[in-house]
């Protein structure tokens, strides 16, 4: 197989090449770095916790299915006096979030 390179953009960090296979086919390969915008992603997600928002160590729910909250909402679990039977539920044990 012969290979050549046709068309870079260091701009965009893409390369294209061209391969030229024994049995007469061509392909057209198009490769691009995405380790820069990897990361900078990586780099924004790590400037949070899932904990900033919670620094008086409040217990929160986050994440809770829809059926679930629907079932607490019937039941009149999201008034202020009643939640504290939303985070008793054992079903909402995996949701919870702790605070700092």
């Amino acid at each position: 197989m012969d290979s050549k390179i046709i068309h870079v953009n260091h701009n965009s960090k893409v390369i294209q090449k061209l391969h030229q296979h024994e049995d007469g086919a061509i392909t057209l390969q198009t490769i691009r770095d995405e380790t820069q915008i990897v990361e900078e992603n990586k780099a924004i997600h790590n400037m949070w916790t899932s904990l900033d928002r919670w620094d008086d160590g409040k217990v929160v729910l986050r994440n809770v299915p829809l059926d679930l909250l629907d079932e607490w909402k019937k039941r009149g679990w999201f008034t202020k006096e009643e939640f504290h039977k939303c985070l008793a539920d054992p079903r909402a044990a995996k949701y919870k979030v702790f605070g700092k």
